[in-house]
């Protein structure tokens, strides 16, 4: 059985953007644990393969090339297929995505590890929603953090997933 979490936390960001962190909320059709996948379409999402290693930054490791302000990134997770991904985005680098979805299905969470000095822009500046059933860790190393920026307004969704803050040492 999977155990749920509510989050009930709102949290202002710079630029005036809003994040919300909610429970996840059920879509006729759709399995407990498929993503829900707000203005993307097969044309702009691009998946985490790990073709070449964990990554964020090589386009190898993606369906349709790394993420940027207009893909929407997913990050899988599959129990079926005991495959799940701790991907990282490397310090000293600006990621960008459209939305991001990273998965938990069973024994497999797939994780997204932002390390010290780098930074993940969210969003394109709508409204948006993004789906963390996995993990989003991000590093809060006092002299070189992690950076989270949300471009828009931007729903933080999940279904038992977690965002983590690492202090360093």
């Amino acid at each position: 059985m999977k155990t749920s979490y509510l989050l009930g936390i709102t949290l202002g960001l710079c630029w005036g953007a809003l994040l919300l962190i909610m429970p996840a909320v059920p879509v006729a059709g759709l399995g407990a644990n498929a993503a829900l996948l707000v203005d993307c379409d097969e044309n702009n999402t691009t998946t985490f393969n790990g073709g070449i290693n964990s990554s964020w930054t090589q386009g190898g490791n993606w369906s349709f090339g790394v993420p940027d302000s207009n893909k929407c990134a997913v990050i899988p997770a599959d129990d079926d297929g005991d495959e799940h991904f701790d991907v990282v985005i490397p310090g000293s680098t600006t990621a960008y995505c459209k939305t991001l979805t990273i998965e938990d299905e069973g024994d497999d969470r797939s994780t997204l590890f932002l390390t010290g000095g780098s930074t993940l822009v969210l969003g394109d500046g709508g409204t948006l929603t993004s789906t963390i059933d996995g993990q989003f860790d991000l590093s809060v190393h006092p002299s070189s953090p992690a950076t989270l920026k949300i471009d828009g307004v931007h729903t933080v969704q999940g279904n038992g997933g977690a965002i983590v803050l690492n202090k360093g040492p």
